[in-house]
């Protein structure tokens, strides 16, 4: 193979295609997936530290629940993810 790994010709064949048609390989802005990241954790942190009894309360309430409104609430929390994600980028 001319001393290119199979792994290197599969990653670089994307870019190519890229620069063919004139568009921009898309580049990962880390400082933003760490941002969002830190705030996803301060969001989930914050009933356990602001109300630590109601959390545990809600935590035996979740417990309690069966499967399918575990998968209703995680649809909708998906769901108002996505909603804040196409608004973000609509503002931006």
């Amino acid at each position: 193979m001319g001393g290119k790994s199979r792994f290197s010709i599969a990653v670089a064949r994307p870019f190519a295609r890229c620069r063919r048609r004139g568009q921009q390989p898309m580049n990962l802005d880390w400082k933003l997936i760490w941002i969002a990241l830190g705030l996803v954790l301060i969001i989930e942190g914050l009933p356990y530290f602001l109300f630590p009894d109601r959390a545990v309360a809600m935590l035996r309430q979740l417990e309690d629940a069966g499967p399918g409104t575990l998968r209703l609430f995680g649809f909708l929390a998906m769901m108002a993810g996505v909603v804040f994600l196409v608004v973000g980028r609509w503002l931006a």
